[in-house]
């Protein structure tokens, strides 16, 4: 097997092809043309009733409530969701997501979920050529900040047996100088108790250990007399030590509170990340321009910042009205006012009340599943560890303009556009149940793995929507999005990537009511509902090129079933791996590999696929 596909997919984001509605202030919705977003009134020609559909599970899904913690010996517990009365029963709030994300894409509207600006600011590896080279103790002054040089020829490497239980340099109020005997040569020889004609001094240097560091060999230590007055002095813009915290703060958060990767070095461990991490006194290495600062870490190749952030890039390649609802937008897309907003405030506003934000309530209230055929939970599985590259991976999340491979390295997200929307494609082919853990190695850490019992495939569930006040427009926007195709599949719950939660909708039937019949003498004695016609059209909001895309992503049959939806892996690993997800990124970012990235979907082309690569 030499070919798979991705376990997602994405739909290009263009809010200048959607339809939209003004508003700039609060009195706007007012507007006659706005008649159907209000929640004040009724509107004479506005559409309200409730939707009843079916939900049929094609695989086993999880609707989880509650998640437990797991530790190294047992996976976390997923609870299923019940109703209060107890019934198995899937969420509305899940139901309403899945809904509102593909009603999203095929009408061109803003992202309504995204990271906010200040997370969007990436980091990658950078490459051993691009190394720091300089070392200097970082210091805040009266006059901002600044860096004192050390001296770049006077350097010592020192093998890790020989260093015993030295003190290393921890801050500039904590540098205990040490002593050390060198040889001929004028390379390290041993340490020395005290100071004398044959020793000099300096301060010893660790970087934080991992049990995936084979190679790490040696130590760096500096020698230095401790006296600064006659080291160069440089300038470090607040910027740059910013990006450096955030750098840092991202880097902690990825990896988890009890990780021990070497983030810090030896003795900066116990740091309150609860306050600023990088302090006045530090020892770290840096980049400069003429006489300025321009780039601090605490290791000499550790990872650099991506050209700016993913808010930007979205807004640049997707339009103004791209980004979750914001105080600079003055714009509704279609999503948007069918299914709410609430205003993104600037993070210096985040913690006062703002009597000025601008936020709309849904329309719609999607009521929970029941089950129709009394699904149970399946028996408990141990599902694998959702693995997903995690952003930025360019190979994957973005594209250049002319269509060639990005490089982390090269990532630049002032130029680069990201792909779109992810979206989970229907399981095609594979092993049938592909999603559980195999693995048998009595010492295999399991705390990243979730133990869950599914809803069994072929399971059924009923479930309605009540909406208020739509338009023609808005009810066909939300039974396209229910119904986008024949044998298109939805995709719900948790395990999407590996192919879990894939369910068919169908509408049952569409009710509505007759507000001007209901509250008159007339509708007294008539039925609260009366049957409405499904529409036939997807209608004026919907946009046709993103419909007819996510139609041939969302069906099983534009695949071809022989080949495995999975992660990417190495012709070593083989398709549904366990272990080292990483290796198949590993070596496409190699120049001597295929550096293979995931193609543009196009409608009426058949999805594009990837290699494994080979181990090298």
């Amino acid at each position: 097997m030499n070919r798979f596909y991705t376990p997602y997919r994405f739909i290009p984001v263009d809010t200048r092809r959607a339809h939209k509605r003004e508003w700039r202030q609060r009195r706007d919705l007012e507007d006659e043309s706005n008649a159907f977003v209000r929640h004040d009134r009724w509107s004479a020609g506005g559409l309200s009733g409730r939707i009843t559909c079916v939900l049929h599970c094609r695989t086993p899904l999880v609707a989880g409530a509650e998640q437990s913690e797991g530790s190294r010996d047992r996976p976390g517990a997923v609870r299923p969701y019940r109703h209060p009365d107890g019934t198995l029963s899937i969420p509305g709030n899940s139901l309403r997501g899945m809904i509102a994300s593909v009603a999203e894409a095929i009408s061109q509207s803003a992202l309504r979920v995204l990271s906010g600006e200040e997370e969007s600011h990436w980091s990658v590896r950078k490459r051993p050529a691009h190394a720091l080279r300089e070392l200097g103790i970082l210091l805040r002054t009266a006059d901002g900040w600044q860096l004192l040089v050390l001296p770049e020829n006077e350097r010592l490497s020192i093998r890790l047996g020989g260093l015993g239980n030295q003190q290393t340099y921890q801050h500039s109020d904590n540098r205990e100088l040490l002593h050390v005997e060198l040889d001929s040569n004028g390379r390290f020889r041993r340490f020395a108790d005290t100071a004398g004609s044959d020793t000099r001094t300096g301060i010893l240097l660790r970087r934080g250990w991992h049990d995936k560091m084979p190679n790490k060999k040696k130590e760096l230590f500096i020698l230095w007399n401790g006296e600064t007055g006659d080291l160069e002095r440089l300038r470090v813009d607040n910027a740059v030590v910013e990006t450096f915290e955030q750098i840092l703060r991202a880097r902690h958060e990825e990896l988890g509170e009890e990780d021990d990767f070497p983030i810090l070095p030896v003795g900066y461990e116990d740091r309150d990340w609860e306050q600023p991490v990088v302090r006045s006194g530090d020892l770290v290495w840096f980049r400069r321009d003429g006489d300025r600062v321009v780039e601090l870490s605490y290791s000499a190749i550790w990872r650099k910042r991506v050209p700016g952030t993913l808010h930007e890039a979205f807004q640049r390649s997707g339009g103004d009205d791209a980004l979750p609802w914001n105080p600079a937008r003055n714009h509704l897309t279609p999503a948007e006012a069918l299914f709410g907003a609430v205003e993104e405030q600037p993070k210096e506003h985040r913690n006062t009340r703002s009597l000025n934000a601008r936020n709309l309530a849904s329309r719609l209230r999607f009521l929970d599943a029941s089950p129709e055929n009394g699904a149970i939970p399946d028996k408990p599985v141990t599902l694998k560890i959702l693995a997903s590259p995690k952003p930025p991976s360019p190979a994957m999340y973005f594209a250049a303009a002319s269509g060639h491979y990005i490089s982390k390295e090269d990532l630049d997200l002032h130029k680069h556009a990201p792909n779109g929307r992810k979206f989970y494609p229907p399981t095609a082919g594979g092993e049938a149940t592909h999603w559980e853990s195999r693995i048998e190695d009595p010492n295999h850490n399991w705390k990243p793995h979730l133990r869950v019992s599914p809803i069994p495939e072929k399971s059924r569930f009923r479930f309605r929507i009540e909406f208020e006040n739509l338009s023609e427009g808005e009810l066909a926007l939300l039974c396209t999005a229910l119904q986008p195709g024949k044998g298109f599949v939805h995709r719900l719950g948790l395990g999407k990537p590996l192919g879990l939660g894939q369910v068919e909708i169908t509408i049952r039937k569409l009710e509505l009511i007759d507000r001007t019949t209901r509250y008159s003498p007339e509708g007294l004695d008539a039925p609260r509902y009366r049957k409405g016609e499904i529409p036939s059209d997807p209608g004026p909001l919907v946009e046709k090129g993103a419909l007819e895309l996510l139609r041939q992503l969302g069906t099983p049959a534009s695949y071809e079933p022989e080949l495995p939806v999975c992660y990417p892996y190495t012709t070593e690993q083989g398709p549904y791996s366990e272990s080292e997800g990483y290796k198949w990124f590993v070596e496409n970012d190699k120049k001597n590999g295929p550096q293979q990235y995931l193609e543009k979907a196009e409608a009426g082309q058949p999805p594009p696929s990837l290699k494994p690569n080979r181990e090298t």
